[in-house]
């Protein structure tokens, strides 16, 4: 950021405390405050029932002797965290973390001191409703309606995307249940297939026609059910049951391999889409994944498409995942839930009202987030809050629902999240933070959104400085978002020799040791990039003895990545480091 540059980008840096401490004195007077105000909320509650603590008590040896043990513990942790890597500053391009923002880390520890338990109204007064203004300003972020849509925070992507995966599990249940009725009573004809998929609408309406007075008719509930009891009991009633399939495409978090077991799919029944030339998923390999279903009848318990993926941060053609469904929606009344993971790219929806940055398929697909059922968004990453703090969201509360377990010393409100979370005590920290950043910096195009594109064009420039500087630099051209990733080969060099240099990179520059700069590395796997790789690398690429290439991975979060003022142009200066270790390496 220069001061030659919009006032408007300037005044971002009121929101960090800056890679040199520069707002040091704001922080220290504000974290003054915040302690101050709360040892005085403290003080005045109750404060005629008298002290527990006494002078007296103070002054004992064995009390003195333990607040200097508390003093020097606390001294020794400070100094250990002193070695921690500086996720800090702008030399670390890392994983998925940065600079935290100010209001993300006084929300944080605000809540923190009060230590809110969001699991019900009576155990979070204040921090359960910040919670639901928080999921608001998220919702209207990603285009939802926060009239209409719902959701809640839980401690990172994983667990938002297990939350996703059990609520369409919830909602294929309950059709397959009502079918299942409808069909003993001859009000309804359909197969096992057309059940799993029957729609809300249709629901109802057998709901509306069934004579839940006979016998034994209650709507049952195959969720709770055993994978063996529910496939025996829905192949008695409704005849060819097939195993549902998860359709995800093959760069897919790992989170889904634990899903598609611990949910009782199986891993087998996780099917792969493939990746296109962009390295997204296939829209057309998608079509045919979905024909093959409805002809074998295996019904599809949801479809996920990725906004940033944890390699690449790359985002998968939603728009056009989206059409494909609703197509299927109107022409053969299948009704299947689509998951956006955005663990990584949700607070990218901050641009999605871009008129001069983004592409018109970045904005495109950005704009289509809204047509999804839910969405996984983790403001841990781009939101610049601290750990841990991720957050699922659902276009309609109806979709919210999952069986409610109730305890006898939990008096829950029916608005609780407590009711729908898969996860029992949750703190408010995350909440607050969230809350305090969107009231602040604003999750939207003039707040965060002038911080994400600051970050994206640092991609840009890292590029150019990589080209300028390292002969034999390959980088993929595809990336979408703010992480580049990159290898330095030589024509006819085996991809053995390549991958031992990439990890000699990546030694110099990693974080198990002080560097001048920090990076990550990742693996593809080259069967399953293979269109990718050759769209990208059409006139190189080496001999192929080995299945993967490794890749340098930065994730460029930094928001003074590319700022003026210090003394070191970051991307030029990483750049030329990296050319002398490999002018050096070629010597040795």
């Amino acid at each position: 950021m220069s001061r030659h540059c919009d006032p408007n980008d300037i005044a971002l840096k009121s929101f960090f405390l800056g890679p040199q401490a520069e707002n040091a004195e704001l922080v220290t007077h504000i974290f003054h405050r915040i302690v101050e105000r709360w040892v005085k909320w403290r003080q005045t509650r109750f404060c005629e029932d008298g002290r527990a603590i006494s002078a007296e008590d103070k002054a004992t040896p064995e009390y003195r002797a333990d607040l200097k043990k508390i003093d020097s513990m606390v001294e020794e942790l400070m100094h250990r965290f002193e070695s921690e890597v500086p996720k800090f500053s702008p030399r670390y391009i890392g994983h998925m973390f940065s600079e935290i923002s100010l209001p993300a880390l006084f929300g944080h520890c605000i809540s923190l001191l009060h230590n809110p338990n969001n699991v019900s109204a009576e155990a979070s007064r204040v921090g359960i409703k910040i919670e639901q203004e928080a999921i608001d300003e998220l919702l209207t972020m990603c285009g939802y309606d926060p009239n209409v849509g719902t959701g809640h925070f839980t401690s990172g992507g994983t667990v938002a995307n297990f939350e996703s995966a059990v609520r369409a599990k919830w909602r294929m249940s309950r059709w397959l249940s009502i079918a299942c009725i409808a069909k003993k009573q001859g009000l309804w004809n359909g197969t096992y297939f057309e059940a799993a998929n029957l729609g809300w609408s249709q629901h109802r309406n057998l709901r509306d026609q069934i004579d839940f007075s006979e016998e034994n008719s209650t709507e049952s509930d195959y969720f709770n059910l055993s994978p063996t009891h529910a496939s025996r009991r829905l192949a008695a009633e409704l005849g060819d049951y097939k195993d549902p399939v998860l359709l995800i495409p093959g760069h897919r978090h790992y989170s889904w391999e634990k899903i598609a077991v611990l949910l009782g799919y199986g891993k087998e029944n996780l099917v792969p889409v493939d990746l296109d030339q962009h390295g997204t998923a296939s829209v057309s390999d998608l079509n045919r994944k979905i024909d093959w279903c409805q002809n074998e009848g295996r019904p599809i318990a949801m479809i996920v498409s990725i906004l940033g993926t944890t390699e690449m941060g790359l985002i998968d053609p939603i728009h056009d995942i989206q059409n494909l469904i609703d197509q299927y929606n109107m022409t053969h009344d299948l009704f299947i839930w689509h998951h956006i993971d955005a663990a990584y790219g949700g607070f990218f929806c901050s641009l999605k009202d871009s008129h001069d940055f983004v592409d018109e398929k970045f904005k495109r697909d950005l704009n289509s987030v809204r047509s999804a059922n839910s969405l996984t968004v983790d403001p841990h990453k781009l939101g610049y809050v601290p750990y841990a703090c991720g957050a699922f969201l659902v276009k309609d509360k109806q979709e919210n629902q999952i069986p409610t377990q109730q305890t006898p010393y939990i008096d829950f409100d029916e608005n609780d999240s407590g009711h729908f979370t898969l996860e029992g005590s949750r703190s408010a920290a995350g909440a607050t933070a969230t809350w305090l950043t969107a009231k602040t910096i604003g999750l939207n195009e003039a707040g965060y959104g002038r911080i994400l594109r600051r970050t994206i064009e640092a991609g840009r420039l890292l590029r150019l400085a990589l080209e300028e500087n390292i002969p034999n630099v390959h980088i993929p051209t595809s990336a979408d978002t703010n992480i580049l990733c990159f290898c330095v080969g030589k024509s006819g060099e085996s991809l053995t020799a390549v991958n031992e240099r990439t990890q000699r990179i990546f030694d110099r520059f990693s974080p198990y040791k002080d560097n001048d700069f920090y990076v990550s590395k990742t693996e593809i796997d080259l069967q399953l990039y293979s269109a990718f790789l050759e769209a990208n690398f059409p006139d190189w690429f080496p001999n192929k003895d080995s299945a993967r290439l490794t890749l340098i991975r930065v994730c460029l979060m930094n928001p003074f990545f590319t700022s003026t003022e210090p003394n070191v142009r970051y991307p030029t200066v990483f750049a030329k480091s990296l050319a002398q270790f490999l002018r050096d390496s070629q010597r040795q």
